[in-house]
Parts: C-alpha cells; structure tokens; sequence
C-alpha cells in the first residue's frame, strides 16, 4: 500500500472535520486517533499541512522553544539543537516521546507528553481532556460515514481500501478487533456495521487502480 495514501486519507478526513458539527472535544479526539493510525505505517510527518486549522481547535500549538517544560533546567541543551526531534522530556531521552522543533519553535501536539506537561503547568488549557481511543474498526466506520455524509465518494473507497490493505499486510490484527477465526467474524459487530457500509455503498466494487492504494 501507498503510505501517501495514508497521509492523504488522514489530511482529506481534517478537512472534512473542519465542515463538520461535531464539538472542539470530538474533533481532537477524532484527529488524534487518525494521526494514531497513520503512525502504523512508514508515514512522514505531515500534521503541518493542517496547522491553521488543528491550531484553531487547540489540537497543536506553535511556542517558541524557551516554553518547552525543561527549557529553564538546561538552557544549554536548546541552544546547541540541530535536529528537528526533541525530547518531550530531556531526562527520558533514550525512551520517550519527542517533540517537532523547527526554526526555534515546538511544536506540541494533544495527546503527547510535552501537551501533558504543559496542562500540568497551566499552559493548555483549552484541552486538558484525555483523549480516548477509538477501535480501528469503528474508526474506518466513522471515516466513511463522515465522508458519505459530505458526499466524498473517493474518500470512501479509500477507507475501505485502506482497511484491506492493512487487514492483507497485518497492520492490523486481533488487537485491533479482528477475530483470529473465521466464524467469529459474523458475530462480531463492527466488521458487521463495516461489511453494511461496504454494501450499501458499493465500496467492494472499487478498483484499487482507480485510487491512490
């Protein structure tokens, strides 16, 4: 499968949030889990392409480097950055979560370490909720619906491509919901309410060559 696709797929699903109804709270948590999904696959970082809007819904902040939580504690360490990955915390260097830094910027995102800290500090405050995982399952459900709803029929195939191609290559697996034996997979409800969009929309007609997949 193409990764491109994948980055496509999430970047035309933000816009399609951006159209939609749903709260500032649905919102992040929806787009979180997209960018969860696509860190599955060898994808760029591409959350940049979005930023106005993300911004705009408290998803991602642009703050000078001297904001980063442990800038005080070692001034020297930032002065001498050359990459554009740092430390979300600079004592767990080796192990944890980093964060973009670009022209004397970071760039922290909701979900991560440095948003953590920087709600601890009081300097997030209008996303201090923990975002909650959403199933890969019902996260394709949820993407072709939101795309049929705002009529993007390409968006569609591409989620429902996206789910084979993922299912075929085992990007996906039991974890994520997928029964390990055939027969459970008709008692199981998401890939139920998934084969139903499937249908209902002609999804599996869809040729691969006639998408990005």
């Amino acid at each position: 499968m193409s990764y491109h696709a994948i980055e496509n797929l999430v970047e035309s699903t933000i816009l399609i949030i951006e159209r939609s109804h749903l709260s500032i709270e649905e919102q992040r948590n929806l787009i979180y889990n997209l960018y969860q999904f696509q860190n599955r696959f060898d994808t760029s970082y591409t959350t940049l392409r979005c930023f106005s809007f993300l911004e705009k819904i408290g998803y991602i902040k642009k703050l000078p480097v001297d904001q980063h939580p442990d800038y005080k504690s070692d001034s020297e360490y930032f002065a001498s950055i050359e990459e554009n990955w740092i430390p979300s915390n600079i004592d767990q260097a080796d192990e944890g979560d980093v964060v973009f830094y670009e022209d004397g910027f970071i760039f922290p995102e909701y979900g991560s370490d440095t948003w953590k800290r920087l709600v601890e500090e009081g300097k997030w405050s209008e996303a201090k909720e923990e975002p909650q995982e959403i199933p890969v399952l019902n996260l394709i459900s949820t993407g072709i619906e939101l795309a049929e709803k705002y009529k993007d029929k390409s968006l569609m195939h591409d989620f429902y491509l996206a789910f084979l191609n993922a299912f075929f290559e085992f990007d996906i697996s039991s974890e994520d919901g997928i029964p390990k034996y055939f027969e459970d997979w008709t008692n199981n409800g998401e890939l139920l309410k998934l084969r139903e969009l499937f249908i209902q929309h002609s999804l599996l007609s869809i040729k691969k060559k006639e998408t990005e997949f």
